[in-house]
């Protein structure tokens, strides 16, 4: 949108400022003098302040409009600097200044549609288990490369984040791993992958220790290899960045049926109520999560450590950890006979 429709002068009317907040569908308007120099901010939250304080709209927004705005020169700028200071002040909208005169304004929308591309974004393939709850297929094959859909579980993974644009995959292996590599190594994808082997195993999460904190993205994805989501990974990634996450958890909501009739009763034994079968909801863990790298450094080297006990860590060095929650048809651990069976035709690729 050009700035000139966005702009509005000093001595220009409430009423005015009103019309063309409403014909541009913005939440702030420019603030120009007569030299078109910026000067000022007026939003959409100023005028309501203004209509609750009873102020004629016939009246000049000279007195109201903001004097002191947040604002980036052009020169300095980048879209990472914009996002701090919008989040840092909690403000939709930037000035960018050329000249003290405003060439373009920032909303919170550009900012995400330009840090918030995932072409750039790792991630982290959990790839090492036995698969014991696969067992006896995966005496033959480690678990990624159990076949589903006509596709290993493996590619079904890379092919969801492929079509994210991700394509840098860090993978973390233990047994069988030769195997996983030679499967990879000779597939003819463009992905790029990276290894490293646990010489034991290191938990559900210890893994992460053997990744070189240097050649990963800022945030990246980590995944369990018999977890398949089917939701917009975009949106969560966006999610992770405007609420400034250092950790967040993918969450499922799955309800649970009791098979027989529940009952209070009681101190004395009397019943006091049944109900038929009741239904609960849980929030459970999806295993698959958004990091920002700096957490990586309480995850201790080359030591068994599981997700729960790391996530309790980081909550008690106060580490920001968010949810992001999904309902139950948009998951499947594909982890055990059970779950395989009933979901073969449950996702389609």
């Amino acid at each position: 949108m050009k700035i000139s429709k966005i702009s509005i002068k000093s001595n220009s009317k409430i009423i005015e400022a009103i019309r063309v907040l409403k014909v541009t569908g913005r939440k702030l308007l420019i603030v120009i003098n007569k030299n078109k120099k910026f000067i000022g901010t007026i939003t959409d939250g100023d005028i309501r302040k203004i209509i609750l304080k009873k102020i004629k709209t016939s009246e000049s927004i000279e007195k109201f409009y903001n004097r002191k705005p947040k604002f980036l020169e052009k020169k300095n700028f980048s879209y990472r600097q914009a996002k701090n200071m919008m989040m840092k002040h909690n403000i939709d909208a930037l000035p960018i200044l050329e000249f003290g005169k405003v060439v373009k304004v920032i909303f919170w929308k550009d900012v995400i549609e330009n840090i918030g591309s995932l072409s750039n974004v790792d991630c982290v393939i959990f790839a090492g288990g036995e698969g014991k709850r696969l067992k006896p297929f995966t005496i033959v094959l480690p678990k990624p490369l159990i076949p589903f859909n006509e596709k290993t579980f493996l590619d079904q993974i890379i092919e969801r984040f492929n079509f994210y644009k991700i394509s840098n995959f860090n993978l973390v292996l233990h047994y069988k791993s030769n195997i996983i590599k030679s499967y990879l190594k000779d597939s003819k994808s463009k992905n790029n992958y990276k290894f490293v082997t646990e010489k034991k195993p290191l938990g559900t999460i210890g893994g992460l220790s053997l990744i070189n904190e240097k050649k990963i993205s800022n945030n990246f994805f980590v995944t369990n290899c018999d977890i398949i989501l089917k939701t917009d990974i975009q949106k969560i990634y966006h999610s992770h960045l405007i609420n400034d996450n250092d950790l967040t958890m993918i969450l499922i909501k799955q309800k649970e049926k009791l098979a027989y009739g529940s009952c209070k009763i009681a101190k004395n034994g009397i019943l006091k109520s049944i109900e038929e079968k009741p239904e609960t909801m849980h929030l459970i863990n999806s295993g698959v999560y958004l990091f920002k790298k700096s957490i990586l450094k309480i995850i201790p080297k080359n030591k068994k450590l599981n997700f729960n006990q790391f996530v309790n860590t980081a909550l008690k060095k106060n580490y920001r950890v968010g949810t992001y929650t999904l309902e139950e048809k948009s998951w499947i651990d594909i982890g055990n006979w059970l779950s395989y069976k009933n979901s073969i035709d449950k996702f389609s690729f």
